[in-house]
């Protein structure tokens, strides 16, 4: 199942896992070495349907995983506007692949 918002496609649904494709010059946030999922998609969506996140940098092909319970529970809420509100995971929770 694609998951989109606002017609953009944030990532897939496959089973209990979501599934999230990024460009880590474009998407990672320099900040907090962290990556970040719509907060409105994550709390209505992936934490009641997913209990694993696994994240692809298109132009390094890392791959990482986090169980959705540890995301939910370490991530912090950020607002940078014009975009959507977003919780950010900084990747030393993540498990690289």
């Amino acid at each position: 199942m694609i998951l989109a918002l606002d017609g953009k496609n944030i990532g897939a649904i496959e089973g209990n896992v979501f599934y999230k494709r990024v460009n880590s010059k474009k998407h990672k946030m320099r900040l907090l070495n962290a990556y970040g999922i719509d907060s409105e998609a994550f709390n209505n969506i992936i934490s009641a349907r997913c209990d694993t996140i696994k994240l692809t940098e298109t132009d390094t092909k890392a791959t990482y995983t986090v169980p959705v319970q540890t995301f939910e529970e370490k991530s912090v809420y950020k607002h940078f506007k014009p975009h959507r509100a977003q919780r950010f995971l900084e990747l030393k929770y993540w498990s690289k692949l």
